[in-house]
């Protein structure tokens, strides 16, 4: 990501400017979610949850807490989500703040996820925040172990 100047920055989808203080889920990045890696994503789609939190939504929540502002994230336009990009985007981003030994109440106080349209997608992201940011320390280890091991496991298929 680049940083041309305080308050936007580049998409690695479209380079399109974006403020740094909302991100618009169906424009700045797709409206169609789909999985929870990046190498499953289908025929180059480049749609995962993974790919959202790593590519976007950190970056986005780092210069938020930077600047000291809030960070809408907005579902409205969005299609259709699967629980797996939902929970890979917002819930893994929970256990790897608290992993890393962040302030994961600073996190949940700059993000504010909004949707109007589906309140179920609102609803679901804060849940798998909740069950993530609940999690021991350990307990967070051992899932990401068993979620590496997974995936290592599928690549040699």
């Amino acid at each position: 990501m680049e940083f041309p100047s305080k308050g936007h920055y580049f998409t690695s989808k479209s380079h399109q400017i974006m403020s740094s203080n909302k991100i618009s889920i169906a424009q700045d990045f797709t409206p169609t979610p789909g999985v929870r890696y990046i190498e499953d994503e289908p025929n180059g789609a480049k749609n995962s949850g993974e790919r959202f939190r790593e590519h976007i939504l950190v970056d986005a929540l780092n210069q938020a807490i930077a600047d000291g502002t809030k960070l809408e994230i907005d579902f409205d336009g969005v299609r259709a989500m699967g629980p797996s990009f939902i929970d890979e985007a917002f819930g893994v981003l929970v256990g790897k703040w608290k992993l890393a030994g962040k302030d994961v109440q600073k996190l949940r106080k700059t993000i504010v996820i909004r949707s109007e349209s589906l309140r179920t997608f609102k609803l679901f992201a804060e849940e798998r925040m909740d069950f993530w940011q609940n999690l021991s320390v350990n307990q967070i280890e051992l899932d990401f172990k068993k979620i590496d091991k997974d995936r290592a496991q599928n690549k040699t298929k």
